[in-house]
């Protein structure tokens, strides 16, 4: 992730090296209809669904990226605005999400909201 910069980059392992990795494409920097941004400040990342997503924690919100389309679509909360508010879609405020997990079932994440200091979950 580059943080300060708003892009998710995939690495790739250079093979035959001494474990060196290099950036390669495809760069993800997405652009939606939620204030014309970009990520914010994204800090946690997980692959879902047979690694055709992956889930972005970002500063104010929560999105999925669909990695066939290459759409971006948040979740829950808001890019850029935040606070603490536990409610549905774009009513939820989060502040600093840090950290992502998927619940076995694979319906439940969890959110780490650090800023706030609590464990959060998207049902």
């Amino acid at each position: 992730m580059g943080q300060g910069q708003n892009t998710i980059r995939k690495l790739s392992f250079i093979e035959g090296s001494d474990g060196m990795w290099q950036s390669s494409t495809p760069t993800w920097k997405f652009t939606d209809d939620q204030m014309n941004s970009e990520f914010a400040d994204p800090k946690g990342i997980i692959i879902v669904n047979n690694e055709t997503e992956l889930i972005v924690g970002e500063y104010g919100a929560v999105s999925v990226v669909n990695l066939a389309t290459m759409e971006s679509t948040v979740l829950a909360g808001r890019r850029h605005l935040v606070g603490y508010y536990d409610a549905v879609g774009e009513y939820a405020m989060f502040e600093g999400v840090n950290g992502l997990a998927m619940h076995p079932d694979g319906k439940t994440l969890v959110v780490s909201d650090s800023d706030n200091a609590v464990l959060r979950m998207l049902i």
